[in-house]
């Protein structure tokens, strides 16, 4: 016996049928690819908050559950949106530092000085003033001369330890 021609056993694929098969596929793969790399954009882009989300923030040993928008700072979810408020933590300044502080400035910053925002700018003028008259104080002298600013953050021996370093700067 003898096979035609026409008769198709699966294993000998005319051309055209070849052609067709290798045509899907290759339609079925470029369709899979751009499928692929649609899903693979879609993971790497953030997805964007909206509205109010329920965040855990542990505040002094407790976790206190807040609903806030994903914007809010940590300092505003504190103070404005924890019932009881948070109020210890203050906004310092908002902005930073001048591009050129002065001796006192420098110092407080070196000596990591800095308070809340309230009593800071009472304490830089203070011994910028004070370090005019004595620019060469003792402790003892700055400790007296700091007596009329009170801080509840209690960073006096950093304070101090900045209007000595502020003298010896304006003195060398």
């Amino acid at each position: 016996m003898t096979k035609s021609r026409d008769n198709h056993d699966g294993h000998n694929p005319g051309r055209r049928k070849f052609l067709k098969g290798v045509g899907i596929a290759g339609a079925g793969a470029a369709i899979a690819d751009h499928l692929w790399t649609d899903a693979e954009a879609q993971e790497k882009q953030p997805a964007t908050l909206s509205g109010n989300v329920k965040i855990t923030l542990h505040v002094n040993g407790t976790a206190r559950d807040v609903q806030v928008e994903p914007r809010t700072t940590l300092l505003n979810a504190m103070r404005n949106h924890l019932d009881p408020a948070v109020t210890g933590p203050k906004l310092v300044c908002d902005v930073g530092s001048p591009d050129s502080p002065n001796a006192v400035q420098a110092a407080f910053v070196g000596q990591d000085a800095l308070m809340c925002g309230f009593c800071t700018p009472g304490f830089v003028t203070t011994i910028s003033a004070y370090l005019k008259k004595n620019p060469n104080p003792s402790l003892a002298e700055v400790r007296e001369a700091c007596k009329g600013n009170f801080c509840r953050c209690g960073t006096y021996p950093r304070v101090f330890e900045a209007a000595l370093a502020a003298a010896k700067s304006t003195a060398g």
